[in-house]
């Protein structure tokens, strides 16, 4: 190889860094704006007890922020240790079976029959 042939290498390799650059860029707001809040929500949504199936709104960035938004700002649903049926926090028996309900909404639960 002589030396143009060197010279034209490594200018192209040069003329692809900005390139590069761009491509890593695109990808990083795209997973900053769009896979973010998606991640983010199903994290919330099952802390708090509710179904992730909230991030399909994540199909379009502004709908999965919004519904993430949703989630950090609803209150946490308790779930009945007997019957396994969602019961409002301010409620001290379930409304389905009468049992007494525990105000520990990161409870186990046994699995459902």
């Amino acid at each position: 190889m002589n030396t143009i042939e060197a010279n034209n290498f490594s200018s192209g390799l040069i003329s692809l860094i900005p390139i590069l650059f761009g491509l890593i860029l695109v990808v990083v707001v795209i997973f900053l704006f769009w896979v973010l809040p998606i991640m983010l929500g199903i994290k919330q949504a099952r802390k708090k007890n509710y179904s992730p199936a909230w991030m399909c709104l994540g199909i379009h960035p502004l709908f999965g922020w919004i519904a993430f938004i949703v989630l950090v700002c609803v209150r946490p649903r308790i779930r009945c240790a007997s019957c396994g049926g969602f019961v409002k926090d301010n409620f001290f028996k379930c409304p389905f079976c009468h049992e007494a309900v525990s105000a520990n909404p990161g409870q186990e639960l046994p699995p459902r029959l």
